[in-house]
Order: structure tokens, then sequence, then C-alpha cells
């Protein structure tokens, strides 16, 4: 496993669990992967095309301002002390808060209906 899979490992998975992959050599099969938290679904080749458009219709469901704030503050946190994450999540939360798309998913709750996000 080259170093810097190596990393991404230990970022997915915790130093522990990082570290005995590496250190054994193991090699993670289709079935244990999910489990350990490196990938989050396996489909077989045929389905593979079918699986991506269910992904990439979920993705498209919800707010995208949201789902690119989420992602940076995630990058952030990684590497980041836990009270500067805590404060960049809190941060965010409140300007999401404000955002019309928060507005409407509150409401769809309320009404028990699925939202209709509009990226604003």
């Amino acid at each position: 496993m080259s170093a810097p899979a190596a990393i991404a490992n230990a970022v997915a998975v915790g130093a522990a669990r990082a570290n005995e992959i590496v250190m054994r050599g193991r090699r993670i099969g289709a079935a244990e992967a999910p489990a350990g938290g490196l990938v989050g679904e396996v489909v077989v080749p045929a389905e593979l095309d079918a699986a991506v458009a269910r992904l990439a219709d979920e993705l498209a469901s919800r707010p995208a301002v949201a789902l690119r704030m989420a992602k940076r503050v995630i990058a952030i946190a990684q590497y980041a002390p836990l009270e500067t994450a805590l404060e960049v999540e809190g941060l965010t939360y409140g300007l999401l808060r404000e955002t019309h798309d928060f507005a409407a998913g509150v409401a769809a709750f309320g009404e028990k209906r699925p939202p209709a996000f509009e990226d604003r």
C-alpha cells in the first residue's frame, strides 16, 4: 500500500485499524470493506451504473449549498483541533440556518412531506 493510500485509510478508519491493515499487509475484501468503513457500498459490475444513478439522484435531492459547506467543514475538521472544528461547524450551521433551503426543510419536516430544495 502506498503512503498516500495509508494516510487516506488512517483518516477513514482510524489510526489503529489503518496500522493493522498496513503493517500486516491485509487485503480487505468487498464483504469486509463496508463494515470497516473503507467504502460506502459494494455493487457488482452489472449494477454499477444503476448504483451511481441512485447516488447522483440522492445527492441532487439535497440542498447543494449545505452539501458544499458540509464537505468543507469535514475537510477542515479532519486536521483541526477539536475546538476549531466545533467553532467552524457552529458558524456553518448558523449560516445555513439563514438559507431558504433550511426553512424549506424545516417546513417539509413539520408537514411530513419531502422537501423541495432550491439551492438558495
